[in-house]
């Protein structure tokens, strides 16, 4: 039987890789969820999404379809006729879609990430008369971990006394524990993946939007904003290659009962592959400096809690777009103060049986630098 699955975020990084990584399978056909102006806008930024992860074969085009729609809608905007025809044909949704905004207020958080889970719930209930519907895959993230220190491991966790960083982390956290509670009250087949910084293909560096990684390998590595950054010796660096994680998720999604509920924490770290800040700073400069010829400048770093109370203090006197410079820092400082590992065995005993690599940092900074200046010149003329 041919699979159909239905996909949120396909404009996005992971949402976008998993299309020629599911197109491998010949009997596979994908259903994209994409907003627009209207049906032909839509299929024009599925185009793209297309061209861009080089889904190039008539066949291959073939096999994908688009529905526009929204998510934060119920009904997710379609007709009755057209949801119930959708409703029919999938057999799994994979769930990617959702604002990334860490500094959202908690209501908006929860329109984007809860209440668009809520309605993809919905479609897979809907789905399941027709006997066909086999697994909901949900894209959360290893940031439901919030201000937790200790060794956080691949399972469900009550959110009763759990603090968080920011409403991106505690909506993402919500919807894990609304989720928890459709698969062991209604039997809802389910799986949910915890990236941690989501970066390009480790092959080829490809990447559609550059997110936290780059940030951190621009601000503490390649242009720095100031002479003084934080560091810390409990912040750890680990990342999730996007191949990597189409690659699993493509895996689970031809499994049966041994993967229905599980939850995978998709990093390259682990309690035995560890890279401190430190560590990854010298290995970032020395990347940085084999790829382009110049040295990255020296900078001072500090304690990110001495950073957090002058920024704190200046706040009180800021206003506008500086008070708001200022809130994001803070916000983004935070993370430096926690110290969290993530557990990551029943990932890792996956992989090994299904002959997944898992690459390390090592491996692939050289490839996603490579790719990252080749899209970011104007970078390189920063370094001295």
């Amino acid at each position: 039987m041919s699979e159909v699955f239905f996909i949120t975020g396909a404009t996005g990084n992971i949402g976008g890789r998993l299309i020629p990584e599911l197109l491998r399978d010949s009997d596979c056909r994908l259903i994209l969820l994409i907003t627009g102006k209207n049906d032909e806008h839509a299929r024009q930024k599925k185009d793209a999404a297309l061209a861009f992860w080089q889904v190039n074969t008539d066949d291959e085009k073939k096999r994908v379809d688009v529905v526009r729609g929204d998510m934060t809608v119920a009904g997710l905007g379609l007709s009755p006729a057209d949801y119930q025809r959708l409703a029919g044909q999938v057999t799994q949704i994979i769930h990617c879609a959702a604002s990334l905004k860490l500094n959202l207020t908690l209501d908006a958080a929860r329109t984007s990430i809860l209440d668009g889970t809520e309605h993809m719930v919905a479609l897979a209930q809907a789905c399941q008369p027709a006997g066909r519907f086999k697994r909901f895959h949900y894209l959360s993230t290893l940031e439901v971990s919030g201000e937790f220190c200790g060794l956080f491991k691949e399972e469900f966790f009550s959110l009763a006394n759990h603090k968080f960083l920011n409403t991106y982390e505690q909506a993402k956290a919500e919807v894990e524990e609304f989720l928890r509670q459709k698969h062991v009250n209604e039997n809802m087949p389910l799986t949910i993946y915890r990236p941690s910084m989501v970066v390009g293909d480790s092959k080829t560096g490809r990447i559609r939007n550059f997110q936290s990684f780059y940030y951190l390998l621009r601000d503490m590595v390649i242009a720095p904003q100031t002479p003084v950054l934080p560091m810390s010796p409990t912040f750890r660096v680990e990342l999730s290659p996007v191949d990597y994680i189409a690659e699993f998720i493509a895996a689970v999604a031809k499994t049966g009962q041994e993967t229905n509920g599980q939850i995978y924490h998709l990093t390259n770290g682990g309690p035995q592959q560890l890279i401190s800040l430190s560590q990854f700073i010298d290995l970032a400069r020395a990347t940085v400096r084999q790829l382009t010829g110049r040295k990255p400048a020296k900078r001072f770093f500090v304690s990110p809690k001495i950073l957090i109370g002058l920024l704190s203090f200046f706040k009180l006197f800021s206003f506008g777009a500086a008070r708001k410079l200022i809130e994001t820092q803070l916000i983004f400082l935070q993370f430096y103060l926690l110290d969290v590992i993530f557990d990551n065995q029943n990932m890792r005993q996956f992989a090994r049986v299904h002959h997944i690599t898992v690459p390390s940092v090592e491996e692939c900074l050289p490839i996603l630098c490579q790719y990252y200046f080749s899209q970011k010149k104007n970078d390189i003329k920063q370094l001295t």
